[in-house]
């Protein structure tokens, strides 16, 4: 069924792809073969739609990876936020961005030589974190975020992605997809099973811009007036 889609998409040079999230009952707590095919073979933004619920004045939440922590190109930040504000300005609603980043570590001798991590002393968490505001705010600064509006967060994503977005009452979370494989590094296997699930609003899964460009260099040329 992906393959027909994905054809279809190419076919008549759609800009988004629009799908039903289909996890019921006890299939809930694992993203669908479809779900999953879906997004693994998008090369353009797939919007999952898993609710009635409108967006209008509704936020929108976009999370991004400026520190590059989970492999995520930074040119796919810049489209998550861009699309991610297309929707806030047509939905008339408030624009969000979420960070989530790990607190700063050191590595102490451990047991067999194996290093340990341990958290490192506040006065270098206080600086670790700076810079990670620092550099968070860089890109939703170009990307016109209220830093107000700019959320980071030390939990993992599973918890605070969702999390945030309940509180924000968001109409529509947009994420980046990194990866086509079956080991996933962010928005795909198991952590992207339970973030897709924990969220209650509807999904805009947006692929890099490199991924986007193969799949509209496969389209056939336009044929000449």
């Amino acid at each position: 069924a992906h393959g027909l889609l994905e054809k279809a998409a190419l076919a008549s040079r759609a800009d988004l792809v629009v799908g039903q999230s289909t996890r019921r009952g006890v299939s809930r707590h694992l993203l669908t073969y479809t779900d999953w095919q879906l997004i693994r073979h998008a090369d353009r933004p797939l919007l999952l739609v898993k609710g009635a619920e409108a967006w209008q004045r509704r936020a929108v939440l976009a999370a991004i990876d400026p520190l590059h922590a989970h492999d995520k190109p930074a040119a796919l930040d810049r489209a998550i936020l861009a699309a991610a504000s297309s929707l806030a300005h047509a939905a008339g609603g408030p624009l969000h961005a979420y960070h989530a980043y790990a607190p700063a570590v050191r590595f102490v001798p451990g047991t067999a030589l194996e290093p340990l991590p341990v958290l490192a002393p506040p006065a270098e968490q206080k600086k670790h974190e700076k810079a990670v505001r620092d550099r968070v705010l860089r890109v939703t600064r170009a990307a016109g975020v209220a830093a107000a509006r700019v959320h980071l967060d030390r939990d993992e994503p599973v918890r605070g992605l969702p999390a945030h977005a309940r509180r924000l009452q968001a109409g529509v979370v947009v994420l980046g997809a990194v990866s086509r494989g079956l080991i996933a590094r962010w928005l795909m296997g198991a952590t992207a099973e339970k973030v897709l699930d924990a969220l209650s609003c509807d999904v805009l899964v947006v692929p890099p811009p490199q991924r986007s460009r193969v799949g509209r260099s496969r389209a056939a040329p336009r044929r000449k007036s």
